[in-house]
């Protein structure tokens, strides 16, 4: 009877522990028992990839099967290495490889969720949190490739508000999201509860993007936003001081760049430096660059899409921080740009550009970062001729070839071992008939632009950080001093007015990009003539004329006074409206007509009639 009793009991264990193990258990082709959390079920998933890699032809049942797996070994090895420059195609492969791995493993959605439990997504991290936003948005926007911007503008995170968390002043208005912002936004859109898939892409999405990719930025990597940065706000001493509470820290200082304003993500965070360094290598590795090294802490890179990725690390840096500028070809038309948010005449500004780009005019597009400069400029080349363009860079940025690949453009820049000197001599030897500087932003390129407007270019287009044409004309003559090139600052502003006729200046008004103006630079010496002496009935209304002419020989001899300017077009921003002022000159519209076709001149004299009531005649 006893023995029969510590049978049955031993029976009934037996069943309990069964039972126990296989509601923890995940089945696989190899009945593996794994822990059913995102850290393991993440080391699975990557083994199972590794292995896939490294799997052996010599049991294949023939050479075209053999062939097979070399080649799937192939694919899989550069998705997975392409993958971590963020390369869209190659992550969506990976994601498919690990989807196709996940279902495998993972049966049903009970057993998804004890992963990553979606229904009550309250219980998981923010950043899972924001990778559920982040798939729900892309299901509900009208393009899944514009969710994120479609997102920020229905829940207004691009809008500024006014929040009181005990730190900021609460009258201070802030672009920001905070952790109760994306519930709500959650709360909101998640209307429909998910199906299987749907938990193994997200599993599939979260081991890819915290794993083997760029983390908590991966996400915003791959959306349509202008740009985004991290490690730029919060303590960097919270952990030493003992704070581990503080609300903003180094470690959660994601910010993105949406429709102009800069939001901040708080809710996001990497936990630690040594992530940020992981993906502050992986942002910038793309290309044949020097590896982000404690001896070498910094690096400006261009990514595979051309975005422009300035990370920084310590010692350098007071923490790891990272400065990714995007710049998409997609759609950078006038239009677009200049077109949106309800503002009136925009094609008077689009109409301008366009024949200053069609009549050769040079022409500076200058203003603040971030304001749209470099957009701008690519929109504009839409308007040259069939002809040579020939660009220096500091960086790739205008990638005018994929916006215009009939045109014949030639781009380069310096390196370590070619000087920005080097690399304009070669252009001169490239057939240039157009040339553009991405960005004067050195005393070196200052130089380098001025002498493309002298040697071998009919016409000269730049960018340029000046609040207006003064501290353009002047900052561009201060670095040609710099640069050791001019010894007199007189002779530099001169070649300065030679070169630079026109300036298109961009700003900010209410966070909406806008052309601030557009105005004509004029060397006063030498368009404007000294006033005539006229016949006096006094001796002292003669020695007036005489001290006056005096005056303005000696204003115009020094640097106070070397050049004036014209606003042509200006944005009015109580009308939001784009309106003509003054009268463009005749060596403008001279110089325009000379080099537009026969059939462009009327068109060009018309437009000139119409803005400006001018009576011109070809």
């Amino acid at each position: 009877m006893v023995g029969l009793c510590i049978s049955l009991g031993v029976v009934i264990a037996i069943i309990l522990i069964w039972y126990y193990l296989q509601s923890k258990k995940v089945l696989g082709k190899d009945e593996k028992l794994i822990s059913l959390s995102i850290d393991e079920l993440a080391e699975t998933v990557l083994d199972k990839l590794s292995d896939e890699i490294s799997a052996s032809t010599s049991t294949a049942a023939n050479s075209r099967i053999a062939e097979s797996i070399k080649y799937k070994k192939k694919m899989l090895r550069k998705a997975r290495d392409d993958a971590s420059y963020g390369i869209a195609a190659n992550i969506e492969y990976l994601r498919g490889v690990f989807i196709t791995i996940l279902q495998d493993i993972i049966p049903d959605i009970k057993t998804a969720r004890l992963v990553l439990d979606f229904e009550e997504w309250r219980t998981i991290i923010p950043n899972f949190q924001w990778e559920l936003l982040a798939y729900i948005a892309g299901q509900k926007a009208p393009n899944r490739r514009v969710w994120f911007t479609w997102l920020f503008e229905k829940m207004r995170w691009d809008k500024p508000i006014r929040l009181d968390d005990g730190i900021a002043p609460p009258d201070y208005d802030r672009y920001i999201v905070t952790q109760e912002r994306l519930e709500a936004a959650i709360e909101e859109l998640y209307t429909e509860p998910l199906e299987y898939y749907d938990y193994i892409y997200l599993l599939a999405t979260c081991i890819y993007n915290y794993y083997l990719g760029h983390g908590c930025l991966q996400t915003i990597r791959l959306s349509n936003v202008d740009g985004f940065n991290f490690g730029a706000s919060g303590s960097t001493r919270f952990d030493i001081d003992g704070n581990f509470d503080a609300p903003y820290r180094y470690t959660n200082s994601i910010w993105v760049q949406v429709n102009a304003a800069w939001i901040h993500l708080p809710f996001l965070d990497f936990y630690t430096e040594d992530e940020m360094n992981r993906i502050a290598l992986q942002l910038s590795s793309y290309g044949i660059t020097e590896p982000l090294t404690e001896k070498h802490p910094y690096k400006v890179n261009d990514a595979y899409d051309g975005a422009r990725v300035n990370v920084i690390r310590g010692p350098m840096g007071e923490c790891t921080g990272g400065f990714v500028r995007k710049f998409s070809a997609s759609s950078y038309t006038l239009e677009s740009l200049l077109n949106h948010g309800g503002v009136k005449n925009w094609e008077l500004v689009r109409d301008d550009i366009r024949w200053k780009m069609r009549g050769l005019q040079n022409s500076a597009f200058t203003g603040q970062q971030n304001v749209g400069k470099t957009s701008m400029m690519k929109a504009a080349a839409f308007y040259l001729r069939l002809v040579n363009i020939r660009i220096l860079e500091m960086s790739f940025e205008l990638a005018l070839r994929e916006l215009y690949p009939w045109l014949n453009i030639f781009t380069v820049r310096p390196t370590a071992t070619v000087t920005d000197v080097e690399a304009q001599d070669i252009l001169k030897k490239t057939d240039a008939y157009i040339s553009m500087a991405g960005e004067v932003a050195t005393a070196p390129v200052a130089a380098r632009m001025i002498q493309f407007g002298f040697v071998g270019s009919a016409a000269t287009f730049f960018s340029y950080h000046s609040v207006d044409v003064p501290s353009l004309v002047n900052g561009l003559a201060n670095q040609l001093v710099q640069s050791g090139e001019y010894a007199d600052k007189d002779v530099a502003i001169a070649d300065v007015l030679a070169v630079v006729k026109h300036d298109v200046h961009l700003d900010f008004f209410n966070g909406k990009r806008r052309v601030a103006y557009i105005a004509e630079i004029e060397p006063l010496n030498r368009l404007i003539p000294y006033p005539e002496l006229k016949a006096s009935d006094s001796v002292i209304g003669a020695i007036d004329q005489l001290a006056s002419l005096q005056r303005e020989f000696y204003t115009r001899s020094t640097d106070r006074v070397k050049f004036q300017y014209h606003v042509n077009i200006a944005y009015d921003e109580k009308t939001n409206s784009y309106i003509a002022k003054d009268v463009p000159s005749i060596r403008t519209i001279q110089g325009i007509l000379g080099n537009l076709t026969e059939e462009e001149r009327p068109q060009y004299i018309d437009w000139l009639v119409k803005n400006w009531g001018l009576n011109v005649c070809a």
